[in-house]
């Protein structure tokens, strides 16, 4: 194949390189195959950035902010419900020791009124949240 090297003369195969004085004469040798044996390669010329670049990274930057306080976000809602949760299984577990069905009534209203809050704070966790995303995506 035309332009192939073989293993044996692929200067960037490392079981091949040749040592001198100690280093590695592996980057010369791959510097020289590259740059047609000139001591110091020649820089690679810097591409200038269109109007298009910088609008497509601002939007990247909007798009990064937006899922580092969607991930926020989520973790907030989790730690509410999963306390939630907990909460909802201790109330399971105190009404089941509860034999009176007046006592029982009476804790279940209790509850009832909990939940109730439960359910407000959280609703009203994704409305502050709704509204900081809307900031930030604009």
């Amino acid at each position: 194949r035309a332009g192939h090297l073989s293993k044996r003369s692929n200067p960037l195969r490392r079981s091949y390189g040749k040592k001198a004085s100690g280093k590695s004469s592996l980057k010369a040798a791959a510097i020289r195959s590259i740059y047609g044996g000139g001591s110091m390669p020649v820089e690679k010329p810097r591409r200038n950035k269109s109007r298009t670049d910088f609008i497509e990274s601002d939007f990247g930057d909007y798009r990064d902010a937006a899922d580092v306080l969607r991930s926020k976000h989520n973790q907030i809602m989790l730690q509410l419900l999963e306390e939630e949760h907990r909460r909802e299984i201790d109330r399971e577990a105190q009404l089941m020791r509860l034999t009176d069905p007046d006592a029982k009534d009476q804790l279940q209203e209790k509850f009832d009124n909990e939940r109730l809050a439960a359910s407000q704070k959280i609703a009203k966790v994704k409305r502050q949240h709704e509204v900081e995303m809307a900031k930030v995506v604009g």
